[in-house]
């Protein structure tokens, strides 16, 4: 009998009636733990015809034509975070298909996932091109989340290929294996709690099946649990793996560490955890200071929902049970080795720049050192080749913000506040100077010290910055503290504040606001459209669509009765704040001329709270000798739609 395909196994098999016709299946896999299950099954392994560019186990695969290719390449933990973060936000692909081999192949099936758009080709993508096949190829979905799920795709795959016998026959001496191990720990009471690090830099912890694997191994995985049957205790997945703040990892105090970033095979996993692993933090931990930490073949183990989870399960139960004796008797051949801590090495994850600023702030958390100038106590870290860190360094046992910021009493004066900003420090003048371009702020400048703060950096940070925006780099490391820094660049393809006083942020922090209780610390320096709603696009509303803005100005009417105006015409067509600023000083101006409101003195850093406020955006423009210049270069640089730019008026003044 003809081997027969199951509609109900694909989200798309238009073939299904007739499939194979009376001959073997011509299989395709784009994923290694499909192609893994597939050769793990009786006479799978010989249907298998192309693979993707991860597929690389049995080694005798290897021949067979590969598919896909990745869009990063592999630099350092850190580096490809943010590679793939930018890519991801951008709706790019990561992966792209080889159409022409793929349509060569001609395959009966595809076997994918559509479980993670990090891991592997997007789903999406493999339906496009299989619907442009004649005859289309049926699309296996692979997405199981738990331990039963992986051993169910056993069955899945078998079925799909018309190996479903051969496929039970499989999976049986799976669960006998599963069920023996859970038997070693039935009783177990005191259960350690383990910190499983599924990516170093930063921090990602364990999700989906592999909480569930170290619960029903006899541990505790707190910083992502698996779920839970209320009724039966049955153990279910977890979330999908996830950052977790270095502050989280040191409220927990794993008992056990397991590193195992995803992908990466031991010298390489081994070369990662190194370059987090010297920081006080690090070294304060019960399972780094007592030896239970291991490391692991991310890019075989627990990474795969393929028929090594069933390995990888048997060496868990064996480490948390019997310790690192009893792993090295019970699986023998498990690529995993004791972690070595090594001497002098220095460093902190990544600071995520997604996280609120408060969140960020207790990532920096360090036991007390001698030195003070580095949270591991040397005055510098070496350097390092992996891309770690924020943007500044934390004083003993005080937590710090991306600068370097002691919060450990907000109501004191930070070490910028204490010592005057000097006008040769990032051109930021002394308070009370005199603005370069001779346009005075309303009230004078000697009536109030710049707003303007920015943080001090060396000509060495300088030249690591400029080095790094002129070879296009996202990133560059902190010559000083080792940490690593996002160039202005980088924010700027963002496309919007992320709010969390970045150091090279081009849009003055604007989404750093007042109820964070933290002062901006990024000057404006060029024209910016800045829109209230995180994450929005400049020149875009929250939902991406382009407006037409009636703009209100800022600066010769006090700001209560300019909010007024403003909320008021907001109500017949979309408005946008309008203000002009000296970029030396950081307060508004206005068109000479103009009288400004007795006594008022606003700065832009107030207007930008104002239309956090109104959740009206904000123009703003650096102030010229010719307003209207100004306006019409701002409008063009940020492309801005505006209605009304040739019949602006500001008190007495009128542009245009």
């Amino acid at each position: 009998m003809a081997p027969t395909l199951d509609p109900a196994l694909s989200t798309h098999n238009p073939n299904s009636g007739s499939a194979f016709q009376n001959r073997k299946p011509r299989v395709v896999s784009l994923l290694p733990s499909a192609c893994e299950l597939l050769c793990f099954i009786p006479g799978g392994e010989e249907l298998l015809v192309g693979r993707g560019h991860e597929d690389d186990y049995p080694p005798s695969i290897l021949d067979r034509p590969v598919l896909t290719a990745s869009k990063v390449n592999w630099t350092t933990s850190a580096e490809c975070d943010v590679l793939v973060e930018n890519l991801v936000k951008e709706g790019s692909a990561l992966y792209a298909i080889k159409e022409a081999t793929l349509q060569e192949l001609r395959p009966d099936v595809i076997l994918t996932q559509a479980l993670c758009t990090v891991c592997a080709v997007d789903t999406g993508l493999v339906y496009k091109y299989a619907r442009k096949m004649d005859p289309s190829p049926a699309v296996i979905d692979l997405s199981s989340f738990d331990l039963d799920g992986i051993i169910a795709d056993v069955i899945k795959v078998g079925t799909a290929v018309g190996l479903g016998p051969e496929a039970e026959r499989a999976a049986a001496p799976l669960r006998a294996r599963i069920a023996a191990a859970k038997e070693r720990v039935k009783d177990r009471v005191n259960k350690p709690k383990v910190l499983f690090m599924e990516w170093t830099d930063p921090i990602y912890c364990g999700g989906h099946w592999t909480p569930q694997l170290i619960e029903l191994a006899g541990g505790l995985h707190p910083l992502n649990p698996p779920a839970k049957d209320p009724k039966t205790g049955a153990l279910g997945p977890a979330h999908p793996s996830g950052k977790v703040p270095v502050a989280d990892v040191i409220a927990l105090d794993p008992d056990w560490i397991i590193c195992c970033p995803c992908g990466l095979e031991l010298d390489e996993a081994r070369k990662e955890l190194a370059e987090i692993a010297g920081g006080d933090w690090w070294t304060g931990l019960r399972a780094v200071r007592e030896g239970r930490v291991a490391l692991v073949d991310g890019n075989a183990m627990f990474n795969r929902p393929g028929p090594r989870i069933v390995d990888a399960f048997e060496w868990l139960v064996a480490l948390l049970n019997e310790g690192f004796e009893g792993a090295e008797e019970s699986a023998a051949g498990f690529p995993w080795e004791r972690w070595v801590q090594p001497k002098g090495s220095k460093g902190v994850p990544k600071l995520d720049e997604s996280e609120g600023e408060g969140a960020k702030a207790t990532r920096l958390m360090h036991d007390e050192d001698e030195g003070g100038a580095h949270p591991n106590g040397s005055g510098k870290p070496p350097a390092m080749n992996g891309e770690t860190g924020g943007d500044g360094s934390a004083s003993s046992n005080i937590p710090a913000t991306e600068n370097g910021d002691d919060l450990s009493d907000l109501s004191r004066p930070s070490a910028l506040e204490a010592e005057p900003l000097s006008s040769k420090t990032n051109g930021v003048p002394a308070p009370g100077s005199a603005p370069a371009n001779g346009i005075a702020p309303p009230g004078g400048t000697d009536s109030k010290p710049s707003p303007w703060r920015a943080p001090v950096l060396t000509p060495e940070i300088e030249e690591a910055h400029r080095a790094a925006c002129a070879k296009g780099s996202q990133i560059y490391r902190d010559p000083e503290t080792g940490y690593v820094v996002f160039t202005e660049e980088s924010h700027f393809k963002r496309g919007s504040c992320c709010g969390n006083r970045c150091r090279h942020c081009p849009y003055g922090q604007y989404n750093v606001l007042p109820s964070k209780g933290l002062p901006r610390e990024a000057p404006l320096r060029k024209a910016a459209f800045l829109v209230p709603k995180r994450g929005a696009k400049q020149g875009e509303k929250a939902g991406g669509e382009a407006s037409e803005y009636e703009l209100v100005l800022v600066g010769g009417e006090d700001m209560e009765t300019v909010g007024q105006k403003a909320s008021r015409q907001s109500r017949a067509a979309p408005v946008a704040l309008l203000a002009f600023f000296d970029q030396t000083t950081g307060f508004l101006t206005v068109p000479r001329g103009t009288k400004p409101s007795p006594g008022h003195e606003t700065t832009l850093y107030r207007v930008m709270d104002m239309s956090h406020e109104t959740g009206l955006p904000l123009l703003a423009v650096p102030a010229t000798d010719n307003f209207e210049e100004a306006l019409k270069k701002a409008i063009a640089d940020c492309q801005v739609m505006v209605r009304n730019a040739g019949r602006l008026t500001i008190g007495q003044g009128v542009i245009g």
